[in-house]
């Protein structure tokens, strides 16, 4: 099953600058993603993405999440994040802060305190009451 995704590389180039993409991904150190390297971003946005849906399909279809830029902000957020710690650095603090707040509420969401913005609640989660009668 392939894994649903809500952003591009140049959703995330809006969070982190190019130079900074290629301080992150580029290996060989030629100015230039090669194939291999530009594996990484997607990647990162796969990775980003499945953290996401692990959380967001216990409360909603993930199809109708698709266009929702609420979604697309958190999976370039998320996905910044994973590309600047691959080597094992640590992240700049403004992609940290980023990646904590959306981990915070994508759980906030899944517990039912928060909601994704512009989505309809297709799956509630909401406690309901059901009649049962008693026959002696």
């Amino acid at each position: 099953m392939e894994t649903q995704i809500y952003c591009t590389t140049e959703d995330i180039q809006s969070i982190l600058s190019y130079d900074y993409l290629l301080l992150c991904t580029d290996d060989d150190r030629d100015g230039q993603l090669s194939p291999n390297e530009s594996s990484y971003i997607t990647l990162a946005i796969e990775r980003a993405a499945n953290l996401m849906n692990a959380y967001l399909s216990r409360v909603l279809k993930l199809e109708d999440l698709l266009s929702n830029s609420w979604c697309r902000d958190c999976n370039s957020a998320l996905a910044a994040y994973f590309i600047s710690i691959r080597r094992g650095n640590p992240p700049p603090k403004s992609i940290e802060v980023l990646y904590h707040y959306y981990i915070d509420l994508i759980q906030d969401i899944r517990k039912g305190h928060a909601v994704v913005p512009q989505a309809i609640d297709t799956i509630s989660q909401k406690p309901s009451i059901v009649e049962s009668r008693s026959y002696r």
